[in-house]
């Protein structure tokens, strides 16, 4: 016993045995030794921070784009409101142009332009 120093490992022991139970009773717990973790636990662990800070970066961008499309899609918006607007305001011109072109027609088809055009040359020769 002496030789082994049973009695000093058995004081360590008994050391190591209240330790554990004052932190199971305080509720703290041991973390693991890194050479027990796997290497995905400890691989993920490193990038954490890392990780986190993309995250949080990736975070404001994507913010940031979706408020500009956003202001993209109401100026896309807008623009096509003017672009109705700007096509009813051409409709009604051309319907202006045949109804006027309607009324020439009538009125060179009923020799009323053609009757003047000869007195003007009848009384510009006469």
């Amino acid at each position: 016993m002496v030789e082994r120093d049973v009695v000093a490992g058995l004081n360590e022991l008994e050391r190591l045995v209240a330790d554990a139970r004052n932190r199971q009773n305080n509720g703290t717990q041991v973390k693991e030794p890194p050479h027990t973790l796997p290497p995905e636990r400890l691989f993920l662990a490193h990038l954490a921070p890392y990780l986190t800070q993309t995250e949080k970066e990736l975070d404001v961008e994507l913010k940031r784009l979706q408020s500009e499309n956003e202001e993209l899609v109401d100026g896309i918006q807008s623009q096509r409101e003017e672009r109705e607007r700007l096509v009813g305001g051409l409709e009604i011109f051309i319907a202006d142009l045949e109804r006027a072109n309607e009324v020439m027609s009538s009125e060179v088809e009923g020799n009323g332009v053609r009757k003047e055009i000869a007195e003007i040359r009848s009384l510009v020769a006469g």
